[in-house]
């Protein structure tokens, strides 16, 4: 099986520390293949693709959240026959990549759309955090270029129920950071719970508690290119501190 992991991101510095969460494990597995998409204007031509991050040029706000979704599905529309599944998380959420595969082998492998089941503005649909679609189901969405419907994930539902596709729901975590120690006894508990999503009014708190999850579940390291940054003004806080960690470790 392998999977495409589209990551919904925005260069804004509040997004940084989540960022740098990812970067710690988004490569880790062989079967799922990541990249962070990003609107950017001043590019040349209509995508860039920098190492993990496919830049698309457009602006970046919310009322272009859908047609950056686009836009990035049609960027890898020609690769679709190498993958099962497309994810598309947001960057608050933490997937559980084990668990995750686990749970694809139960999805039906075409026109599948599963997510966190929110029902609002007449349309059933995945919640934004994190969702999962099959790549001919990407198609779908590509080919019927829908406007933005009040939210992108609104826009997947109403694209679905437009085409017969019944969204699937599942469960996830909330996780706030005074409560990392009950999520990580949840997910004890509950080998079938993969997906957390760390959102509050303190998005430095949300990402050290991001860390200190992913920490406890997955074999995770900051990579060695971000290691090796030679600009420390790039490094926030929350990364020098997971730097100094490694590299304390490493002269053990």
């Amino acid at each position: 099986m392998k999977v495409l992991n589209l990551i919904l991101a925005s260069n804004g510095t509040a997004y940084k520390p989540y960022e740098e969460q990812w970067l710690r494990y988004m490569n880790s597995n062989p079967q799922i293949e990541s990249y962070f998409y990003k609107a950017r204007g001043d590019i040349k031509g209509d995508y860039e693709l920098s190492g993990n991050t496919l830049w698309i040029r457009m602006g970046d706000c919310m009322g272009n959240v859908y047609a950056k979704t686009l836009k990035a599905l049609a960027f890898f529309r020609p690769r679709f026959a190498e993958f099962d599944f497309i994810l598309r998380p947001n960057m608050s959420s933490m997937f559980l990549f084990d668990r995750y595969l686990k749970y694809l082998e139960t999805l039906p492998t075409e026109k599948c759309v599963e997510g966190v089941y929110i029902h609002s503005h007449g349309y059933t649909y995945p919640s934004g955090c994190g969702f999962t679609i099959t790549p001919d189901f990407a198609e779908i969405l590509i080919d019927t270029n829908q406007l933005q419907y009040h939210m992108d994930d609104v826009t997947v539902g109403k694209v679905a129920k437009e085409n017969g596709v019944v969204v699937k729901t599942r469960d996830f975590l909330c996780v706030r950071p005074e409560n990392v120690e009950v999520a990580i006894k949840t997910l004890q508990d509950k080998p079938g719970l993969f997906h957390l999503r760390f959102k509050t009014e303190n998005r430095l708190k949300d990402a050290e508690a991001y860390g200190t999850v992913l920490s406890e579940f997955m074999n995770a390291e900051v990579p060695e290119d971000v290691l090796q940054q030679q600009d420390p003004a790039y490094v926030s806080p929350l990364l020098r501190k997971l730097i100094v960690s490694h590299q304390q470790l490493k002269h053990l």
